[in-house]
């Protein structure tokens, strides 16, 4: 009985290694925000809400909000790369969060661990705008704006 569950489980990693290396990825049911064991890379359209790549490759493109109403997102990285794409002439706030990975910013600064604040031109509450949390766990999260 048990060289039978052995050779299942080791069958089973077998399978799941080639399906990683061979860049196929998963399709798991997991959040619609969530980029889960892809290594081709996703493009995920974004509203408000939590986003994630998680042992992954994916990007995030931001939608522009309506007049007069913000956005809100999280952006998430666990060992994978999550590239964020913020429209042009809207402002945008980040909060950059990291523990052995690095958040990058539009001025070409890097959080590697602790957390840091950005603001872009124009920045304000009272307008439309988009306030982004990123963090990075042993991954990379880079915001293209500006």
């Amino acid at each position: 009985m048990y060289p039978i569950i052995r050779l299942a489980i080791a069958l089973f990693l077998i399978w799941t290694g080639l399906v990683v290396i061979l860049g196929r990825g998963f399709h798991l049911n997991t959040e619609p925000g969530t980029i889960l064991l892809e290594s081709e890379g996703r493009t995920i359209a974004a509203r408000s809400g939590e986003y994630s790549s998680v042992l992954a490759s994916g990007t995030f493109e931001i939608e522009e909000p309506n007049e007069g109403e913000g956005l809100i997102l999280e952006i998430n990285a666990v060992f994978g790369v999550a590239t964020v794409h913020v429209p042009r002439d809207v402002p945008f706030q980040v909060t950059a969060s990291s523990a052995f990975g690095s958040v990058v910013t539009p001025d070409d600064t890097s959080t590697f661990f602790g957390e840091r604040a950005y603001a872009s031109k124009g920045y304000s509450e009272a307008s439309s705008f988009i306030r982004i949390k990123a963090s990075a766990v042993f991954g990379t999260v880079q915001i293209i704006g500006d």
